[in-house]
């Protein structure tokens, strides 16, 4: 019966996990937060938990010495998670900061930010993998994650020996 509890417990917290964490900040960034990056820099894009709305969003980045980097097109949803800016294309080597405030559909917003560098030498920043297919990505990362849970919990419970009786 112990065991049972336990596992039911496991279970139940790894399926609303993601909710906990659904609100305040994104899932997936590019460039993500403290990273060193290089090559051609000419967007900010996230992804979040959950549907988000571009009306009223604000994405700011700030380069070397608190100088905006102005924006080259306005913020647009690629996906109901995904939300990006198209920038100017970075030269200027140093840390930049990123300030947001994006609208989630059910009213609540992320707000937030953070730094990266950038360094002409560095590696390419690779694009946000999930803005074609929207929570497709995110959504194989939850499944993947409870399979692992439910076959430890049927792995757990069939090495209990048969003679038993709790």
């Amino acid at each position: 019966m112990r065991r049972s509890v336990v596992a039911a417990t496991v279970t139940i917290l790894t399926l609303h996990a993601a909710p906990v964490v659904a609100h305040g900040t994104f899932v997936d960034a590019r460039p993500l937060p403290g990273v060193t990056v290089g090559g051609t820099v000419d967007e900010v894009a996230f992804l979040f938990p959950e549907a988000i709305v571009p009306e009223g969003a604000v994405i700011v980045v700030t380069g070397p010495e608190g100088i905006v980097v102005p924006a080259s097109g306005s913020i647009e949803r690629l996906a109901d998670t995904v939300v990006r800016i198209p920038i100017e294309v970075l030269s200027r080597p140093g840390e930049y900061g990123v300030d947001y405030s994006i609208p989630a559909a059910d009213g609540f917003a992320f707000d937030g930010s953070f730094t990266f560098f950038f360094d002409p030498a560095a590696d390419a920043l690779e694009p946000l993998p999930y803005a074609r297919g929207g929570r497709a990505g995110l959504l194989a990362v939850v499944a993947v994650s409870i399979l692992v849970v439910a076959t430890g919990v049927i792995g757990w419970t069939r090495r209990r020996p048969s003679g038993d009786v709790h």
